[in-house]
């Protein structure tokens, strides 16, 4: 599917009515994305997207991005099990390990390809948790950081370069390792397009089905 600039703005606009919606809560645009973030007591997350993949709209949502979530959500047994069982109800659970610093941007940070199911690699994350978090420049930079990496499956050999290449690109002092998972939902364009009040009716029964999957609050109720 090729849209114009116009169009693409539309669709977004569109996407974020419908999140609002769904919600009750207000939305942003930015990028590809409508995005709206929780404000009543979610820990493992911070925030909830809606775009448009192809022929799909996607909703994802990423847990375990920031200390606060990641301290949450891994040693919770439940919470785990409870995140992973929505592979059988529609949902997509995949890695998405990054390096990251403070403030920086999407595009500013470094994602390995990770060719680690989302089980397998929350699985690792459980163990490896006192590995997450803010780090040194030079830690980062050592040898054997990129070969625990490696030895853990996080990134391959081939991806070590790329590793190094990113923390070239800038000097920050201090690097934040983040064991995010992204889970995501999809609907076909003829799932889109009953009516933005009857979309927006699904959204919200998806995203209470993620919450109740985290043990988190639901929404609250909206007009």
């Amino acid at each position: 599917m090729t849209w114009s600039t116009a169009e693409i703005q539309h669709q977004r606009s569109r996407l974020r009515a419908i999140l609002e919606r769904a919600t009750g809560v207000s939305a942003t645009e930015h990028d590809v994305y409508a995005t709206v973030k929780f404000v009543h007591g979610v820990t493992t997350t911070q925030r909830v997207s809606m775009w448009w993949a192809g022929d799909t709209v996607r909703l994802g949502a990423w847990v375990g991005e920031l200390k606060p979530q990641y301290t949450a959500f891994y040693p919770n047994p439940t919470v785990v099990d409870g995140l992973l069982a929505l592979e059988y109800r529609g949902w997509s659970i995949g890695a998405n390990l990054h390096l990251a610093y403070h403030t920086s941007r999407p595009e500013q940070r470094w994602y390995p390809a990770m060719a680690l199911t989302g089980r397998d690699y929350i699985g690792r994350w459980t163990r490896d948790l006192p590995h997450a978090g803010r780090r040194p420049r030079e830690e980062i930079a050592d040898p054997r950081f990129g070969r625990w990496l490696v030895d853990r499956s996080y990134l391959t050999d081939r991806e070590l370069p790329g590793l190094r290449d990113w923390l070239d690109r800038h000097s920050r002092r201090h690097i934040d390792i983040r064991p995010s998972v992204a889970v995501e939902k999809e609907w076909a364009t003829d799932e889109t397009s009953t009516g933005d009040r009857t979309f927006a009716a699904r959204v919200r029964a998806a995203i209470d089905e993620l919450l109740d999957a985290l043990d988190e609050p639901g929404l609250r109720a909206t007009p």
